[in-house]
């Protein structure tokens, strides 16, 4: 079993975000330059004292959703910010690339719906400008795995090229890797 078990790494996870309103017409896009995520799931508990113990009562299941990024030109950024200003509702997928299904195809995320909460922004005059997102979440989180869109891993992180020209044979517009 000790085999079997792979430590997540931070950078493994990934928030992709689309508009709901154009679930049937785009694929969700990857939230870039991301340096941070937090995702929560906590029920409030509370119990009653009776003569023989303690009864337990839990609550409802509350997701708590926040995510941190480099400030960009993204158009991925603006719809998060129309969210906020508008209310409009998102798709959220806190992916993990590192959590494959047992297909070896799909990986692992965390569904959820909700409008951005809170969009804060800062820059320091001798570092990167920042914003960090809130996500108000709609009911509860849905896990299940999911196919990543072509190019997603790509975005992340480029693969290895060779020395010889790049003429499109490896790869579509010369994306993959060369020999």
């Amino acid at each position: 079993m000790a085999n079997d078990l792979k430590i997540l790494q931070g950078f493994d996870g990934i928030v992709m975000v689309r508009d709901l309103a154009k679930a049937k017409t785009e694929d969700a896009k990857m939230v870039p330059y991301l340096t941070s995520t937090d995702f929560e799931l906590s029920r409030d508990s509370d119990s009653t004292a009776t003569k023989s113990s303690n009864v337990a009562k839990v609550g409802n299941l509350e997701a708590s959703f926040s995510f941190e990024t480099l400030d960009s030109t993204s158009e991925t950024l603006d719809l998060l910010h129309k969210s906020l200003v508008d209310k409009t509702t998102l798709e959220f997928w806190f992916v993990k690339l590192g959590m494959l299904g047992t297909d070896g195809k799909k990986v692992f995320a965390h569904y959820m719906r909700g409008r951005i909460s809170k969009d804060s922004e800062s820059g320091d005059p001798d570092d990167n400008g920042t914003r960090e997102f809130e996500v108000a979440v709609d009911g509860e989180p849905k896990d299940g795995y999911t196919k990543i869109p072509d190019g997603l891993r790509e975005q992340i992180n480029y693969i290895f090229q060779g020395l010889l020209k790049n003429d499109g044979t490896n790869g579509e517009d010369g994306s993959g890797a060369a020999e």
